[in-house]
């Protein structure tokens, strides 16, 4: 196994490697033909890591996206709490309901 240089990035690459780990551009194989792209199928996304081609629910959500779920929620919740803690601490006319200043 010896290693080569990416013809995209210049960065060291195996011989072995179908792939540029670093920018994904594809190595030319022994022959010296460049292995043709993979067609990937409808509903299919491929990995930009490790090229493996998987469906999107398979995918894992990061933690980033649970803090913008958490965050969202607690940015609703909490404006209703403060709405209701003021509407019931607010005097009000006991026939009509109506705010008394």
């Amino acid at each position: 196994m010896a290693l080569i240089e990416c013809p995209e990035c210049g960065n060291s690459v195996s011989t072995m490697a179908e792939s540029c780990p670093k920018c994904g551009a594809p190595i030319a194989s022994e022959s010296g033909r460049v292995k043709a792209p993979e067609i990937i199928p409808p509903g299919k996304v491929q990995c930009r890591h490790c090229h493996a081609v998987i469906t999107p629910q398979n995918m894992k959500a990061g933690c980033s996206s649970v803090f913008i779920a958490i965050l969202l929620l607690c940015l609703g919740i909490v404006p209703g709490l403060i709405y209701i803690v003021w509407h019931s601490s607010r005097k009000q006319c006991p026939n009509c309901e109506l705010a008394l200043k």
